[in-house]
Parts: structure tokens; sequence; C-alpha cells
């Protein structure tokens, strides 16, 4: 009876959904999405740097730098320890016109670690030095939707009626432990190195994904049978990479800076459990490289604007089975059809410090702008943003907080295989709050 059931369910699915008919199938091998909810870029952290729209390669004068710009730790002069805490609210509106009732809206909100680091300045040799240990999250896999279908189709049984839901849901995420390293080799001019330690044993670098459908079968206008289908599938990621970065100070005024952010192949391990099996196998997953530059000017010792510019090869991120096919995480497809040009962030953020000679205290303003596109089939997803916060400074602390507001609209139209015309518009709030103590 089983079956038949299957028989029926997988040529529909077949021919109409193919989302979900791998999962009856006694393969693990099947193209592979890797579906990230937050945006998909290998940014740095802090709230700071958040509210001037993240365009800070060129400013990194904080603890944080070691994720932006190592290049900049040079700035640090204090022993420092910095905590940030991320809250963020997504909506999703996933639209499938095939399917008209399995368009939905969905949220989902959550908080978590964002970044947490200790930086220790010193002299050696003659040359300012600074040495960082940090904890980065960075990037979010967190969803849940549903999806009722009704699909009816001839099979050589005759007329089928398929009445089903499928419940997807994904947890987790991918953070590192980054060992950074910046020598100032004359005063205008500081280079520095993080080591970045992608290892699910020391932090979160681990995802799951989650299938339950539902349905009832109807053969020739008859209730012919019930069936669920539950699967799970389990990654875990390890690797490493480096962020190098300089920042050249030529006067008071004016700042460049540089980074570059090495490709890696990370190991996956792939455990998928179903009704009738469980399976393991180890796959990889090549992360691509990223570099970017930014400018920036002090008009005063009030105001600072920055721009920043970032290019992302995401035509070289390619998941690797234990078959040795490769396809593109993006959209599931063989990685020479898979059609994946790289992306360019653009950003600009401004500062201005509220500040009294007579006091201890400054309280900054900030905003900023950005593109933040995500890599797609063809031509790249479109995602705008912007950002504004405040905070307060005084002797030995300094609090900021940020708002980010990121969208996109008609954006993700190859993140569920199977649909021909599927798209969602994203609309997500983030806030930050940094804390930095200085220790000296």
């Amino acid at each position: 009876m089983h079956f038949i059931v299957l028989f029926i369910f997988c040529f529909i699915l077949n021919s109409l959904f193919g989302f979900i008919e791998p999962l009856y199938s006694d393969e693990i091998n099947y193209p592979t999405t890797i579906k990230v909810a937050s945006s998909p870029h290998p940014l740095g952290s802090g709230a700071r740097a958040i509210a001037m729209g993240c365009a800070y390669i060129s400013i990194a004068d904080d603890a944080t730098a070691a994720s932006w710009n190592p290049g900049g730790l040079i700035r640090v002069k204090d022993r420092e320890f910095s905590i940030v805490w991320n809250y963020i609210h997504r909506k999703e509106t996933n639209h499938v016109y095939d399917f008209p009732e399995s368009s939905n809206v969905y949220r989902l909100s959550e908080e978590y670690l964002n970044y947490m680091s200790l930086t220790y300045p010193f002299m050696l040799w003659k040359r300012n030095m600074v040495i960082s240990l940090n904890y980065q999250h960075l990037y979010d896999f967190s969803r849940s939707w549903n999806f009722p279908l009704n699909i009816s189709g001839y099979t050589n049984m005759g007329y089928v009626d398929l009445h089903s839901n499928v419940i997807y849901s994904q947890d987790g995420g991918l953070s590192a432990i980054g060992l950074a390293y910046c020598i100032q080799f004359i005063k205008s001019f500081s280079m520095g190195i993080t080591l970045n330690i992608w290892d699910h044993h020391m932090s979160q670098n681990k995802w799951e994904e989650s299938y339950d459908v539902n349905s009832t079968i109807f053969l020739n206008g008859i209730h012919f049978t019930q069936d669920h289908y539950h699967a799970i599938h389990r990654y875990t990621f390890e690797g490493y990479n480096v962020n190098a970065g300089i920042l050249w100070m030529p006067d008071d005024y004016f700042t460049l800076g540089i980074v570059f952010k090495s490709p890696f192949k990370a190991k996956i391990q792939h455990e998928v459990q179903t009704n009738d099996f469980i399976a393991n196998t180890d796959e990889t997953l090549q992360m691509p490289m990223s570099f970017g530059f930014g400018l920036s000017y002090r008009f005063s010792d009030h105001f600072t604007l920055a721009a920043d510019f970032y290019r992302t090869e995401w035509q070289h991120f390619v998941f690797e089975d234990s078959d040795g096919s490769k396809t593109s995480p993006i959209t599931g497809e063989k990685i020479d059809n898979a059609e994946i040009n790289p992306t360019h962030q653009s950003r600009i953020g401004a500062e201005y410090l509220i500040s009294n000679k007579h006091s201890a205290w400054t309280f900054p303003l900030k905003a900023g702008l950005f593109y933040d596109p995500s890599p797609a089939r063809g031509n790249s997803d479109d995602f705008y943003g912007i950002s504004l916060g405040s905070g307060i400074s005084g002797e030995g602390f300094e609090f900021d907080f940020a708002y980010q507001f990121r969208k996109g609209n008609s954006v993700s139209h190859s993140l569920v295989q199977g649909f021909d015309h599927f798209s969602q518009d994203v609309r997500e709030h983030n806030f930050f709050f940094s804390f930095v103590f200085h220790l000296d």
C-alpha cells in the first residue's frame, strides 16, 4: 500500500513540485541549496558600524575591526572588551504563482550574541601592535514555511486528487572564532590579519532542515489513503579562512582601507533521517572570496563621512557531494549551468559627534544607506536598506545602538527548487546593542 501511495505521490510531484520529490528517494545526494535567511555577505559586526550603513572598512577603529578590516585594529589604544547583541525581526511574503494556496506571509523574531572580543595593544621592536580574540555570528538560517498544495492529474491508475500540506523549517547558523594581529609599519600605514576558525565544537556551525508532508489522496473521486512523510537533514560545518586588511592614513582627514577575505573549502557532515532510513555522508562547500575598499574623510573633529565598495565571487560558491558532483548552492543546478555572477555592494555612512570640551561625555549620531544584492540565477536579487543609530561614550566605556532596515521585492526566485514561479518580498528589521569597556 505504501508503495502505491508513493508512486502516485511522486508521479504528480515529479511533474509539478520538484521541491518535495527528492524526499521520497532513498538517495541522500540530490542537489542542495543553502537557504541563508540573513544577508549572505560576510560583513563585520558592531552597532556603530551597522548604524553607518556598514561603511566601516576605513573607519574600523575599535575591537570590531577584526571583522571589518584587521588593519584598523592599530587604532585601538587601550585594552578593550566588547560585546554586541542582535535582535532581528524578519517578514517573508512568499508568492507561489502556480499554487496560490501556498502563498503566505511568515514572520520570525529571534535574538542572539552577535560579537564578542578581547583586544590587547602593545609595543614590540619599537612598533605598535595589537592582538585580539573574537567571536562573530555571521549567518542565520532560521525560517519556517507552510505550503498547502491541491494537485490533480491523470496517472495510469486513473484520476488523482492530492491534498497535501508541506511544513518546512530550518534552524541554525554559522559563526567563527577569530585570532587577529595588527602591526603599524609607519605612522600612516598598518596591516592586520584575522584567522577565522569555523568549528561546530567551538561555536555554532551547524543547521538543520525539517520537512513534514501530510497528504490525502482521492483516486477517481474515492478516498484512497492518507500518508505522512518526515525528513530531517542535519549539517555540520568546519573550515578556516583569513581576513587581511590594510589602513592608510596619509593625513588627519583622509583614510583608505582595503580588506580581503579568503576563499576556503569547508567540510560538511550531512546526516539525513527519513521514515525509512538514516544515512551519513561527507561533503564539501567551497566558500567564495570577497574583497572591498573603503574611503572616509574627516571634515572636522565632529563630522566624518565614509563609503565602502565590496565584491563577492559567488560564481565560485560550490557544493560537492560525496560522489564528486558539483552544484550551485544558490540554485541547486549543475555548476556549469548555474549562471551565477559576482555581487557588488555599495554603502555610505556618516557620523556626527556631539560633545563638549568641558564634559567627558560624547553623543554620536549616525546614519547610512546601502545596496546589498544577494546572488541569484542570472541577475542578482536587489536588496536596499537604511540604518540609524546613536549612543553614549564616557571615561572607560562606550555604548552604541543601531537600527537597520533591509528590504527586497520579488527576490529569491531560486530559493525553492521545483517552483517555476516563486518569489519573495522580504522586510528585515535589525536592532544592535554594543558595549565596549576600556580596561586600562
